[in-house]
Parts: structure tokens; C-alpha cells; sequence
């Protein structure tokens, strides 16, 4: 089955019924429903992935998803334009999670590669994308609703798959929106004046309106040796992905959210330093040097 332009209009239909019934607290439901029941690890213990009634898959607890990524470089590749010009078959350190349509490029990486996909809109856009790296990926870094999307493609996806759930802990699955503040999940902050990089992906990470920061707090709070970022442009999210042409490109919504996002990944570089986690930033256009990230060109082509 073809990609769709965006979700259909029924998912939208979806949406927009949970926000009226369901009421801030409960909109979030829309994610898994109808069909789709999540069950989180707890502890050593797998997580199930229920469709239509039936075992799908299986959610890997976080000790077994931080083996990918502790102790090691971890490289963050995004789609922004500055991916043209880097020769991603020199990064040969240690994993790269590869972010959306960073998944084109799983062939030409050597290393661990991890997928990364937290905005069902990808799904319907590029699921064609998705099924043929599909086979390349070690580990899967999913949202809710984006295992619901490739699940209504096909119901077999995630089985024998390596998935870690992606969960957003404002509104967790399962449970209701709470606010950062909450004193229930005060220890995934670990002392930061304001909370807003978790350190506690198993559960959940801080929304910042961009998949790279999710992966940026998944790949910290796994203790690598360093974190590298190619391809989280930011401030040239107007212009075609690297895999896109300026006719046929996807919207995006990181410029209205700019701000935000800058902020979150200052308070991140913050805490990085803090654990002792060097970074760097292998694209020159990047948003992330201004914030004092210094530049990298070792993938420079």
C-alpha cells in the first residue's frame, strides 16, 4: 500500500472527537484507539503490543534498549539539507539513530542503526520508506501512535522487532496529562531547576516538538561516551528535506516552535555537561552551534 499526503481524514476525525470528549486530560487517548493496547515493561519484564485482540509485538524494557547506546558515540541524524553535504559512510564510532527520512540512509551506515519515528504523519507520508529500511534497523524508537499507523498497514509489523516505546510524559500512556511539576515523576529530572530533559525514557520523555529531541534524551540518559548531530537544522525547516525536492515536500512545524526547542536543547547541553557527555554538531548550519555546541566536519563530504 502507497503512503497517504498526511493522516487520513479519519484519523483526523479521531483526533478532533478525543479533544471534545475526552477533554484535555484524556485527548491523547486517540493515539492507540481503536484497536491498539500498549502494555509498558516493568522492570525486566517486556511490554505487549495488542492489536485487534491479538499479540503483535513486544515493547523492550529500557536496560535492554540503553545496551545499544551505553558507554559509546551515538550520532543523531536528521533530514535536514546540511545532510547533502556529509559523507555519512565515515561515521563508523558507534550507533546512529536515524531520524524519519534519516531512514534512507540505514544502507549506507555501517554501524548500529536505530530508528527513530515519533509523528504518525511520517507513517502515511513514507510508509514505503519505512518497509524497505525495515530490515536494516537493530532497534526501534516508537511512539503510540505511530505503532498504531504501521500496524493498520500491516498487522504483523512489529513482530520479532526491537521496539522501545517512546512515550511522552506530560501525557503517558494510558494515564491522563499531567503538568512537568507533577511530584510523581520528580526523579526523572534529577535536580534541574526547571524540568525539562528526562533522564527516565522508560518513562517518558519531554515534548519539545521535534523527534531529535526525544532521541536526545534517550541517548543521554544511556550514558554514551559522547552525542553527535547531523542533520537538526532547525532554522532551515522551510526548506525541502535532503530526501525531498522544493515541488513535493512535507510541511513542518519546527519553525513555530522554534523557540521552544532551542530552549529545551540549551537546558540539554546543560545537563550533558553535568553528566559529562560531550557533544557536537556535524552540520555548519545548524541552530544547535549558536547554543555553544561546537562543530564537528569529521563527516564533512
Amino acid at each position: 500500500m502507497r503512503a497517504r499526503s498526511d493522516r487520513p481524514w479519519r484519523r483526523k476525525l479521531v483526533k478532533h472527537g478525543f479533544q471534545v470528549l475526552g477533554g484535555k486530560a484524556r485527548a491523547h487517548g486517540q493515539d492507540v484507539w481503536p484497536f491498539l493496547k500498549l502494555t509498558k515493561p516493568r522492570g525486566d519484564v517486556p511490554g505487549r503490543i495488542v492489536w485487534k485482540g491479538e499479540e503483535a509485538g513486544k515493547l523492550l524494557p529500557w536496560a535492554a534498549a540503553r545496551e545499544f547506546l551505553a558507554g559509546r558515540p551515538v550520532l543523531i541524524c536528521g533530514s535536514g539539507p546540511s545532510v547533502r553535504q556529509a559523507d555519512v559512510t565515515r561515521w563508523a564510532d558507534g550507533p546512529a539513530i536515524l531520524l524519519n527520512g534519516a531512514l534512507s540512509l540505514a544502507p549506507r551506515f555501517g554501524t548500529v542503526r536505530i530508528g527513530a519515528i515519533e509523528d504518525e504523519r511520517f507513517v502515511w507520508r513514507h510508509v514505503d520508506m519505512i518497509g524497505d529500511e525495515a530490515e536494516r534497523i537493530e532497534l526501534w524508537l516508537l511512539s503510540p501512535s505511530v505503532i498504531r499507523a504501521l500496524l493498520s498497514f500491516d498487522a504483523g509489523w512489529a513482530e520479532g522487532r526491537r521496539i522501545f516505546l517512546i512515550d511522552d510524559i506530560v501525557k503517558p500512556l494510558n494515564g491522563t496529562r499531567r503538568a512537568l511539576q507533577d511530584p510523581e515523576i520528580a526523579a526523572c529530572f534529577e535536580g534541574q531547576e526547571r524540568p525539562m530533559v528526562s533522564l527516565h525514557p522508560e518513562t517518558g520523555v519531554v515534548p519539545a516538538g521535534t523527534v531529535a529531541f526525544s532521541a536526545a534524551q534517550i541517548a543521554l540518559a544511556a550514558d554514551p561516551r559522547s552525542i553527535g548531530f547531523l542533520g537538526v537544522d532547525l532554522t532551515s525547516a522551510n526548506a525541502p528535506r535532503f530526501y525531498e525536492t522544493a515541488e513535493a515536500r512535507a510541511k513542518s512545524g519546527i519553525v513555530g516552535a522554534l523557540a521552544r526547542i532551542l530552549e529545551h536543547f540549551e537546558a540539554f547541553a546543560e545537563v550533558a555537561a553535568a553528566r559529562n557527555v560531550s557533544l557536537r554538531c556535524h552540520s555548519a548550519s545548524s541552530a544547535l552551534l549558536d547554543l555553544g555546541i561546537p562543530e564537528d566536519r569529521e563527516l564533512a563530504a
